[in-house]
C-alpha cells in the first residue's frame, strides 16, 4: 500500500493501515473490477500527479463529494473513513 500510493500520488502515508470494505463495478468496456477501500493518513499534503495518468486531484470533505466525477456508490467509503 505505501508502495503503491508513493508510486501513484507522491505521498508518503504513515504505518496505520485500516481496511474499510471492498466494492466492485463494470466498466464502459465490460471489465469487472474489484476495489479495495483503505483508510490511510498521508505525511503530508504535498501530491504529485502524473499528467499521462491524472488530469486533476483535489483534496474534499465528504459534503464535497457530490460536486465532483466519481464511482458512484463511492460516498459510503467516504463516509467510512472520516468515522476513523
Amino acid at each position: 500500500m505505501k508502495r503503491e500510493v508513493l508510486e501513484e500520488v507522491g505521498l508518503e502515508i504513515e504505518d496505520e493501515i485500516s481496511f474499510l470494505k471492498d466494492f466492485t463495478f463494470v466498466r464502459p468496456d465490460d471489465l469487472n473490477v474489484v476495489g479495495l477501500c483503505f483508510a490511510v493518513k498521508a505525511k503530508s499534503d504535498d501530491v504529485k500527479i502524473d499528467a499521462h495518468d491524472f488530469e486533476d486531484y483535489a483534496w474534499v470533505s465528504p459534503e464535497e463529494l457530490s460536486q465532483y466525477d466519481h464511482i458512484e456508490g463511492m460516498g459510503e467509503e467516504v463516509s467510512l473513513a472520516f468515522k476513523k
